[in-house]
């Protein structure tokens, strides 16, 4: 049994995976000076043979991760890292070091789900989209800032604005609603966008996935069929 875990900017993602595919999938919002604890409270019960983090925090919380699971199993983590080429995906990137670390592990999971050309959306802290071909050529991304990120920075720089909180209305009657629906139609209208633009580059079918926390609320707005897969960027690190 191997436990698969997504470090994300907010949120810790964890997952079982078996020879059947992942057996429990659970999440919690992270805290740095209560990492440590928080693992000892979810993760105490686990025997896995193997563990395979993918991370975008920093280096710190990283360590925190592997001491743990050293102290509690005996086990150094893998780290799954972006690189030029693993199993049949190939990075587009110049530096392929840059290309985040959870956009190369979904891609990845994208893979085991299809065997046509793909897109993957990933809607969190920011929303990021890319384009892999049928042959495993990642072909580029896009990165632009999540439905909070956004909110939290009208909030932020509009003098007597609200960080808005209220119903996604289309037409809003009230400042609240206003910014939370354009926020997020707005991001909805971005995605539809590049996604018209992804089948016009690709020149071949495609099948749009779409994940992260947002991603629910967000592809019930879009123009564009997507298939929400909550657990990609985990089902990717399953080939490590």
């Amino acid at each position: 049994m191997r436990l698969l875990v997504d470090l994300g900017n907010t949120r810790l993602k964890w997952g079982l995976w078996s020879e059947g595919g992942l057996v429990e999938q659970r999440a919690l919002v992270w805290f740095r000076e209560k990492l440590a604890s928080q693992l000892d409270h979810v993760w105490r019960d686990y025997q896995p043979d193997k563990v395979v983090v993918c991370s975008v925090a920093d280096t710190q919380l990283n360590d925190v991760i592997a001491a743990w699971t050293q102290r509690a199993w005996g086990l150094v983590p893998v780290f799954a890292e972006s690189s030029r080429m693993y199993k049949t995906l190939v990075s587009a990137y110049e530096v392929p070091e840059q290309l985040g670390n959870d956009r190369w592990a979904a891609m990845l999971g994208g893979q085991l789900l299809c065997e046509t050309g793909f897109t993957v959306i990933d809607c969190g802290t920011a929303v990021t989209v890319d384009l892999v071909s049928s042959q495993g050529r990642h072909l580029g991304g896009c990165i632009f800032p999540g439905l909070q990120t956004m909110r939290e920075s009208l909030g932020r720089r509009a003098y007597n604005l609200p960080v808005a909180s209220g119903q996604t209305n289309l037409f809003a009657s009230n400042t609240e609603d206003a910014i939370s629906g354009g926020t997020l139609y707005t991001i909805a209208g971005g995605i539809d966008r590049m996604l018209e633009l992804a089948t016009a580059e690709a020149n071949e079918p495609l099948t749009h996935f779409i994940t992260g926390g947002d991603a629910q609320q967000v592809q019930l707005c879009l123009h564009m069929e997507t298939c929400f897969v909550e657990s990609l960027v985990l089902m990717g690190l399953s080939l490590y």
